[in-house]
């Protein structure tokens, strides 16, 4: 078998040749087999993650399992992303994103590291209530998805791996959220009413581009929600998440 049908053989519960050699060496040890800072890659884009993965599968001859090839475009009309570097030192540069949205602003700042994964210095959503409106505006236009990064992956990888893509169920909001885990469970018990209005259009969401991204026939689809139980605990997973997944 060729790396990628050995892969998918494993993925649809059947026997492969051999048993798939597929450690998740994440994005820690592709980066670094570029030689090149961190920022590189996840700010430049210089070389993408999944190109810089997709070297690594070759270096150390493993399966390749690839779940980078998400949907691209579907912006909504007058979304508009702009940054600025807030600071800048020998191991880290500091960036500060802003969205403008028709319904008005909100921003983020992010770490970049010279050698470590780019990190959370300030969420996105601040006060739910006033950011809500500007939320909206965020989910993309599914009309407007398309398949482009999937393809050129699936083309260049070729029989080295399994290649597919991944979305997001419905979720507290802990990784977005400013103030993280402890201020989504807030909103969670205090802000019910829009909370659960997010879940359904999530939900929503989540649905419309598993139907698309289905129509592109990817080796499968990775559901990328890490953590979701543990952060979660059961009986929210269950409540707001579980829906979708079925």
């Amino acid at each position: 078998m060729t790396p990628r049908e050995r892969m998918v053989a494993a993925m649809r519960n059947e026997e492969p040749d051999v048993v798939p050699v597929a450690p998740d060496i994440s994005n820690m040890i592709p980066a670094r087999l570029t030689g090149k800072p961190f920022w590189s890659i996840y700010r430049g884009n210089d070389p993408p993650l999944w190109r810089a993965y997709l070297d690594a599968v070759k270096y150390f001859g493993i399966d390749g399992w690839m779940p980078y090839g998400n949907l691209g475009g579907g912006e909504s009309p007058g979304v508009r992303w702009t940054e600025e570097v807030v600071s800048e030192e020998h191991d880290r540069i500091v960036v500060r994103r802003t969205v403008s949205t028709p319904d008005g602003e909100m921003w983020e700042e992010v770490i970049y590291f010279r050698d470590h994964p780019p990190w959370p210095n300030k969420r996105l959503v601040g006060d739910l209530d006033e950011d809500y409106p500007k939320l909206l505006h965020l989910y993309p236009d599914t009309s407007k998805l398309t398949d482009t990064n999937l393809r050129e992956m699936m083309a260049e990888v070729g029989e080295l791996g399994a290649v597919g893509g991944s979305l997001s169920v419905p979720t507290i909001m802990f990784n977005t959220r400013e103030g993280g885990l402890g201020r989504a469970l807030r909103d969670y018990y205090q802000n019910r009413r829009l909370f659960m209005k997010l879940v359904r259009r999530s939900h929503r969401q989540a649905i419309e581009v598993a139907r698309i991204m289905c129509e592109s026939a990817p080796d499968f689809i990775l559901i990328g929600n890490s953590g979701l139980w543990l952060m979660q605990g059961e009986r929210i997973t269950r409540e707001i998440s579980l829906p979708t997944l079925k």
